[in-house]
């Protein structure tokens, strides 16, 4: 039930990112969509972010985990491939990106009055710097 529950939720943010990602063709800014979409679902979905990070912790952690991680290093790659992005592991790169998010999340739970807004441009600047070209 717990992984049905999980396969729900990501199927919900996997529409609600695609929706504000849809139609951008500049890797860069695929990835400034990417983490601007994961804060706006936080905004408006905080319980089921917050459930989908404790269900991929203790229900079932390889198969949710690698369900969320199936796009980003696409997205990662086309950057790289297109000049734009610097030279790293994408996957790896993901697996971080994705940790950041997560850990996002279990912050809300311990602060409710997070600063969302803040967190976003923290969140937006480390990926930026992470993964930029110089």
């Amino acid at each position: 039930l717990s992984e049905e529950v999980g396969r729900q939720i990501l199927s919900t943010f996997g529409e609600f990112v695609l929706e504000r990602t849809q139609g951008i063709e500049e890797p860069a800014e695929v990835l400034q969509a990417f983490v601007e979409a994961n804060l706006a679902f936080l905004r408006t979905h905080r319980s089921h972010a917050a459930a989908l990070v404790r269900i991929k912790q203790d229900v079932a952690p390889a198969e949710l985990a690698r369900s969320d991680q199936e796009q980003l290093p696409d997205v990662l790659r086309l950057g790289q491939t297109s000049g734009v992005l610097r030279d790293f592991d994408p996957h790896l790169v993901a697996v971080f990106i994705l940790s950041i998010r997560d850990g996002i999340i279990r912050q809300l739970e311990l602060e409710p009055g997070l600063d969302l807004d803040a967190t976003g441009r923290e969140f937006a600047a480390l990926v930026d710097l992470a993964t930029r070209r110089t």
